[in-house]
């Protein structure tokens, strides 16, 4: 994950601070759902959506998870 706190920080222009919560909220998706999986960004974001505790989250968590993934995911397409 201190890959992609750097990652954050140098092309996402986050803070310390916000680099650091995107990790933290991407690991907590992976409880979710496998965030390496070779499925499209889209489907695996369609199944933390159907994931029973994800949806007992407030939307605003739920919107930060998904962007976490999203972030997360761009990351680890880089070339």
């Amino acid at each position: 994950m201190d890959e992609f706190k750097g990652w954050l920080k140098r092309s996402v222009k986050l803070g310390d601070a916000s680099a650091k919560d995107v990790a933290s909220r991407a690991r907590r998706a992976s409880t979710f759902v496998n965030l390496d999986s070779k499925q499209s960004t889209e489907d695996i974001l369609h199944a933390m959506s159907k994931n029973p505790e994800f949806r007992r989250l407030s939307t605003f968590v739920r919107s930060q998870l998904r962007r976490a993934v999203t972030l997360y995911r761009q990351f680890n397409d880089r070339s």
